[in-house]
């Protein structure tokens, strides 16, 4: 504002110099002096890009004849004025989890605001139920557990005698917190399983295709924790 009160002063005494002494005006040195305060005087007129702006959060830059404004950790958006909660505020997501708008987003077998919780360790324990293949319904002892190896993955599940036979199966959690029993025969093929273990309200449930010497069966055991 100050260097604009200069210019036009200086602007005003040049039009009254030039109001009496037309004739010197025609000298080359006062043409170019003319030249240079008539540049000065339009730049003066012209606003500032970055008067008016206001960035809520960041600080406005000029880039050439604009104005932009440079935002500050976390904020984005033309007046900084929309926010990155994964920048701004302190989110740690644990076991791989990806902050996303402000909620982690967890890889798969991994659950909760954080994502630490092991989905699997809702599952794991010994149970009894009722093996409900029918007409056949029995009373069994089964257990789900994770692998003894030091090295599996934190999706993987073991399921020990399933359909009261002493068999070993393995399982899968998914990216739906769904435990996958994948297709597998057991002793040769003698039984072949496929099936699914889902949270209820309760518990959960399991249920899988059975087929052995004696014909297919679709069974469902119910569990209550």
């Amino acid at each position: 504002i100050l260097l604009r009160k200069m210019i036009f002063l200086l602007a005003a005494k040049f039009s009254i110099f030039v109001k009496y002494n037309s004739e010197k005006i025609m000298n080359s040195k006062y043409i170019t002096y003319f030249s240079v305060l008539f540049l000065l005087f339009f730049s003066a007129c012209k606003e500032e890009p970055c008067e008016d702006v206001i960035c809520a959060n960041g600080i406005p830059l000029q880039d050439g004849y604009e104005c932009i404004c440079l935002c500050d950790r976390g904020w984005f958006g033309d007046n900084c004025d929309r926010e990155d909660p994964c920048q701004t505020q302190t989110i740690n997501c644990y076991n791989g989890g990806t902050c996303v708008n402000g909620n982690c987003l967890c890889d798969v077998g991994f659950e909760g605001d954080t994502c630490e919780i092991l989905v699997r360790d809702y599952f794991i324990g010994n149970y009894s139920a009722a093996l409900e293949c029918p007409p056949d319904v029995q009373n069994i002892n089964f257990s789900i557990q994770a692998p003894d190896s030091l090295v599996n993955d934190a999706t993987e599940l073991v399921i020990f005698n399933l359909t009261n036979q002493a068999y070993l199966f393995d399982g899968r959690v998914n990216e739906q917190g769904i435990v996958l029993i994948p297709q597998q025969s057991i002793q040769s093929g003698t039984v072949i399983i496929d099936g699914t273990i889902r949270k209820t309200i309760e518990g959960f449930t399991i249920e899988f295709q059975k087929t052995d010497s004696v014909g297919s069966q679709f069974c469902t055991i119910n569990i209550v924790k």
